[in-house]
């Protein structure tokens, strides 16, 4: 129990900890809603909209992001 222990101890456990687990999360949303979401926001420009979805797939593609991840979280 970290409750337990020092403050030098816990902050030493925490350390140690950080670089137990390392993972990488993919959040997997339908192209249209990302696209609601980036024309939804504050901007006086929207036409760069459609060539960063279009790069962004083909990024997606390239890199096979979705099977390089360890989990894959389907967004809404």
């Amino acid at each position: 129990d970290l409750h337990r222990v020092d403050r030098r101890q816990r902050q030493m456990c925490i350390r140690d900890r950080r670089d137990m687990i390392q993972l990488s999360i993919f959040v997997d949303t339908p192209e249209q809603l990302r696209k609601q979401r980036l024309l939804a926001r504050p901007q006086l420009d929207t036409d760069w909209v459609d060539h960063w979805q279009t790069t962004e797939t083909w990024h997606h593609q390239q890199q096979q992001t979705v099977s390089a991840t360890d989990f894959v979280l389907l967004g809404s």
